[in-house]
């Protein structure tokens, strides 16, 4: 193979290893996004097994700019002898040295960061917040009161105005008509409720007992993306009451 007809052919493999990373990223960014692994796939695969693609295309984009630089290694030090004056040092053995050179430091710069990533792996704290632990940092409800029964509830909760809100905020991003992770829209009734085939999420007069309010205070650290799920004390304060009083969803009244 002449080494023009080589260098076009490392060129395409480059191009396609490149353009298979921006894909698999694209992939994992935006399609299968962090916390999506147990519900959703793209062509049979989930968001793990795209990430092990995702691993192999770099690494033989890697190995092709490898390939790429020895091809062209002898040029690569003329040019920098040029730069620095040092012409008459380039020699067939030099080259052949300094291209050693570089690969045992290429070799060793690899093997200290594969060390340094191992020596630095720590546990994390479990995902729960300790009992007495204000929910939001500050002084407020703590986890051990957000899952007790609310004190003093009113006969009536506006829920269009106290209650959705907080929903349509923290919610329908993940879980509403767009995206439905975990099969739950939050702007369904029936799927707080205990639609055919689905768990309740909502007690009416039992928020200790209530899924959704376990949720929102920590009590489930093992489901995914946990912690993106929880919501300040005064808004979970808001959530107990409704469910205390019965959980109403009324209908929407048109808007005058």
């Amino acid at each position: 193979m002449k080494r023009t007809t080589a260098n076009l052919a490392i060129d395409l493999l480059a191009a396609a290893f490149f353009l298979g990373m921006l894909a698999t990223g694209y992939i994992l960014y935006f399609t299968l996004p962090p916390g999506s692994n147990r519900t959703l796939a793209l062509w049979h695969g989930s968001r793990h097994q795209w990430g092990q693609v995702h691993f192999w295309l770099s690494t033989g984009f890697l190995a092709i700019l490898l390939v790429h630089l020895a091809l062209h290694w002898k040029w690569i030090v003329v040019v920098l002898a040029q730069r620095f004056g040092l012409e008459r040092k380039v020699e067939g053995g030099w080259i052949l040295g300094s291209g050693v050179l570089a690969f045992l430091v290429v070799a060793s710069l690899a093997g200290l960061f594969a060390w340094w990533t191992e020596m630095s792996v720590q546990e994390r704290e479990p995902l729960h917040r300790l009992v007495g632990e204000p929910l939001d940092g500050k002084d407020g409800l703590t986890a051990k009161e957000a899952i007790q029964p609310t004190a003093g509830v009113a006969d009536k909760i506006d829920f269009w105005k106290e209650v959705y809100p907080i929903i349509e905020k923290a919610c329908l991003r993940c879980h509403g008509p767009r995206r439905g992770y975990g099969d739950f829209r939050a702007d369904r009734k029936e799927d707080y409720f205990g639609a055919p085939g689905k768990q309740a999420f909502v007690i009416p007069g039992q928020s200790h007992q209530s899924s959704l309010i376990a949720i929102v205070t920590g009590q489930r650290p093992d489901m995914a993306m946990a912690r993106s799920h929880l919501l300040p004390d005064r808004e979970v304060a808001v959530l107990r009451a409704w469910i205390d009083a019965g959980a109403p969803w009324p209908e929407k009244e048109p808007v005058k």
